[in-house]
């Protein structure tokens, strides 16, 4: 048995296998976009660990502190992706203890200062981040998924992916400057037709982390409307839609063992959920909505104004910082 660490931002757990786990990280270094996560081998286990046993039937346990859990499968079951993939489980609940949630979104940054766009499939998460990275300035700090948080008032980004996945679709109608990405033969289904891009290919620099995140936007990219709408604070289903996204990747009822050889899905993955995670999560998801407007309309009309409420917001710092100095109370900008 060896032992590896497996760490994301400040969050850090151990995993016990036989199975060659460093491989999978390589991928991603090769095809020029960076890691999210850290992998190496340790000679000791941490808190928060992971085993993995060869049994005749595929199984997950926890702890009753949610500390550890323990792995078992069949050696002609189980590969390392798999085990990657249940342990990054684990690696979510410390991270959501040290007030951090990875969330299904995307992040630019310029200056050291983020945009976080959120919305539902398809609503223009990453054509935003690409046409704030080629038209604005900004750099990507994640695309699909992206781990912001932290104890303090501020919310930081402190990772992403930063491979892009365009959807042909999409590109047609908002970047067609993007459209000799994709093989020239004629596709059925242009909505389910999506490559892989790295940021380099797509025109986009990475952007160093962490970045104060100091707009979040829910958008909808759609060029028949006739104007921009820009809304305000998130309504309730925007609310709920994001508390479910953060518990995506540490309710186990929501992240099936997915197999990866048959497809089938796998056996009953516990909840490594309890009142303390909620408490720091929640906690942290209220920082992003008092943050939260809802931006839709045509994509150039969209990333500008994008672009122009993260100045704004810097100028208002600005402010806030002469009248702390000089003793005048500063003017509250979320009313409630």
């Amino acid at each position: 048995m060896s032992i590896f660490e497996l760490a994301l931002g400040p969050g850090a757990i151990s995993i016990e296998t036989e199975l060659p786990l460093p491989h999978l990280l390589r991928a991603g270094i090769t095809s020029g976009a960076r890691p999210m996560h850290r992998l190496c081998p340790t000679g000791a286990r941490r808190s928060a660990h992971v085993r993995h046993i060869v049994a005749e039937r595929p199984s997950v346990s926890a702890d009753p502190d949610l500390a550890t859990m323990t792995v078992a499968a069949p050696a002609t079951q189980w590969t390392a992706q798999e085990l990657f993939f249940v342990a990054c489980l684990l690696l979510e609940r410390q991270l959501q203890l040290g007030g951090l949630v990875t969330l299904h979104a995307a992040a630019v940054a310029r200056q050291g200062r983020a945009v976080l766009l959120l919305g539902k499939t398809g609503a223009g998460k990453t054509c935003t981040a690409v046409r704030l990275c080629r038209q604005h300035g900004f750099e990507l700090v994640g695309n699909d998924l992206c781990v912001v948080g932290g104890t303090e008032d501020a919310v930081e980004a402190v990772a992403g992916t930063t491979g892009f996945r365009l959807r042909l679709s999409s590109v047609a109608r908002v970047l067609p400057e993007l459209l000799g990405l994709f093989p020239s033969t004629r596709v059925a289904d242009a909505w389910r037709t999506k490559i892989d891009v790295p940021p380099h290919q797509a025109g986009v620099r990475i952007a160093p982390l962490p970045a104060e995140v100091a707009v979040v936007a829910f958008v909808h990219v759609d060029s028949d409307y006739p104007a921009l709408v820009d809304r305000p604070s998130a309504d309730l289903v925007q609310r709920l839609d994001l508390y479910e996204n953060a518990l995506r990747y540490i309710r186990g009822g929501s992240t099936p063992w997915l197999l990866e050889g048959s497809l089938g899905l796998g056996p009953f993955v516990p909840s490594l959920d309890d009142h303390a995670t909620h408490v720091r999560r929640t906690a942290t998801l209220e920082r992003l909505l008092v943050r939260a407007r809802y931006v839709a309309g045509p994509l150039p009309l969209l990333a500008a104004h994008l672009a122009d409420l993260l100045d704004h917001s810097a100028d208002e710092r600005r402010a806030d910082r002469v009248a702390v100095q000089e003793g005048t109370p500063c003017p509250d900008r979320n009313p409630r």
